[in-house]
C-alpha cells in the first residue's frame, strides 16, 4: 500500500510539473533593439557657440523603445570627426601611444531624455581628443555629439 501511495504521488507531481509551465513563455518580456533613439538637433547647432563664454549646452533626445518601461541612464559623447570608434580612455590605455582617440564621453549622466553639459567639460573633451596644447586651440571647430543609453 505504501509503494502504491508513493508511486501515485510521484506520478501526480510529475504531471503537475509539466502543466505548470504551459503559458510561462508568453508573459516574459523581450528586449527590442530601439530604432527611435535619436538626439534632437539643438537650436544653437547652426550658429557658432563660444565655449569660453557659455556656461552649459542643453540637449534633448527621444526615449528609446525597448518594448517595456526601462530605467536607463544616458551619457553624451563628443567627437571632432563624427566617428565613435576609439575613446579617450582606450587611447590612454594604449602603452605604445600610437592609438588616437576620436571621441570622448562626458562624465555627466542623466535619467531623463534631456540634460545640460558644462561648456568647460566639452572644451576639455575636445582638447583630449585632438591633443591640443592651450595655445594651439583653433578659433572654430565643428563638433559632433551623440547620446548613449546604458
Amino acid at each position: 500500500m505504501k509503494k502504491i501511495f508513493k508511486s501515485t504521488l510521484l506520478l501526480l507531481c510529475g504531471v503537475a510539473l509539466f502543466t505548470a509551465c504551459a503559458d510561462d513563455n508568453d508573459s516574459n518580456p523581450t528586449l527590442q533593439s530601439p530604432t527611435t533613439f535619436k538626439l534632437n538637433t539643438p537650436a544653437y547647432a547652426a550658429m557658432s557657440t563660444d565655449l569660453a563664454t557659455s556656461s552649459s549646452l542643453a540637449f534633448t533626445w527621444s526615449q528609446p523603445d525597448y518594448g517595456f518601461p526601462v530605467a536607463a541612464q544616458y551619457q553624451l559623447q563628443v567627437s571632432l570627426d563624427g566617428n565613435y570608434t576609439i575613446s579617450v580612455e582606450e587611447a590612454e590605455a594604449d602603452e605604445t601611444g600610437t592609438t588616437k582617440a576620436n571621441y570622448a564621453t562626458i562624465d555627466a549622466t542623466f535619467t531623463v531624455a534631456k540634460g545640460s553639459i558644462d561648456a568647460a567639460d566639452v572644451a576639455k573633451a575636445m582638447q583630449q581628443i585632438a591633443q591640443w596644447e592651450p595655445n594651439q586651440v583653433p578659433a572654430t571647430q565643428t563638433l559632433y555629439v551623440r547620446a548613449t543609453s546604458t
